[in-house]
């Protein structure tokens, strides 16, 4: 089955900057929505540099592989809202050893 029917009720805000705290690496948010559940979001920019091989460990390169390849991060974001993994404080967060495992 296609992905996109799997998560076609989902609903994602756009992406925005939340600088280095308890994570100790800069954070892409987003809130995941499926029906009136809201579900807090993010990937580390060293997951996303990591993942997709980003040559330059910038914002504005992060923010394009996210915005570039968002619908295999959103699946991803799914995934483990599905399996219950939350990083902290409610927060689902994909590292870079969970883009490795959900194959982003």
């Amino acid at each position: 089955m296609d992905e996109t029917i799997l998560y076609s009720e989902w609903r994602f805000s756009e992406p925005e900057w939340i600088p280095a705290n308890c994570t100790h690496d800069s954070i892409i948010m987003f809130v995941a929505s499926c029906g009136s559940l809201q579900f807090y979001c993010g990937i580390t920019q060293e997951a996303i540099n990591d993942y997709f091989q980003n040559t330059e460990d910038t914002r504005e390169i992060a923010m394009y592989t996210y915005k570039k390849h968002a619908d295999r991060i959103h699946a991803a974001a799914v995934k483990l809202i599905k399996h219950g993994t939350v990083y902290i404080n409610g927060l689902y967060l994909i590292t870079s050893d969970l883009a490795y495992y959900y194959r982003l």
